[in-house]
């Protein structure tokens, strides 16, 4: 097996819209008495949980993220016999779609066209919990990466992955990390 690693670049195509914590609480935290804090208050709570996101990598919110990769793994000019690839901040809820610029230079995405609807060619492992490992997708049996042009962000994998809102409003142990990153003593 090689020792190549394959390289992904991961970014946030549409955030949460659920806070780790609500204004409301946040400001009995810091004991702010008005609503004049209120967006002051509200940059503090996105300030902390992109920073336990990062520090974590996990993803706290429900979001859609979307991975980079130059490869697909696996095929001629990827890095690794397994097929799978596993995506960056757990918990995984689903995969969007897989696409890929194919030799010719056009946008292709990874399923069966032949068939009506079109029907996927991916097997997702998605663990779930609150300490979930990352998630993975790979080929169904029997099929195999397509071969991708030899360029940087070839193979773009779109997904959702986060603890969604209710997971998020009941975990404590997170809302309190998020507030000992607010200042206390009033905005």
């Amino acid at each position: 097996m090689s020792s190549r690693v394959i390289r992904i670049t991961d970014s946030v195509i549409v955030p949460s819209a659920v806070p780790m914590v609500t204004v409301e609480y946040a400001k009995r935290h810091v004991r702010a008495l008005g609503n004049s804090e209120d967006v002051l208050v509200e940059s503090w709570i996105l300030a902390a949980t992109g920073y336990i996101e990062e520090m974590t990598g996990r993803q706290i919110g429900l979001a859609t993220r979307e991975a980079w990769l130059d490869a697909f793994p696996g095929v001629p000019g990827g890095s690794f016999r397994s097929l799978k690839i596993q995506l960056p901040y757990p918990p995984l809820q689903s995969v969007v779609s897989v696409t890929y610029i194919d030799g010719d230079g056009v946008e292709q995405t990874f399923e069966d066209t032949s068939t009506s609807p079109a029907t996927s060619l991916i097997h997702v492992r998605a663990p779930q919990g609150d300490y979930a490992g990352p998630g993975t997708v790979e080929p169904i049996a029997g099929q195999s990466w397509p071969s991708a042009r030899c360029e940087s962000d070839a193979v773009r994998i779109r997904y959702t992955c986060g603890y969604g809102a209710s997971a998020v409003a009941g975990c404590d142990s997170l809302s309190h990390r998020a507030l000992r990153s607010v200042p206390r003593g009033g905005a």
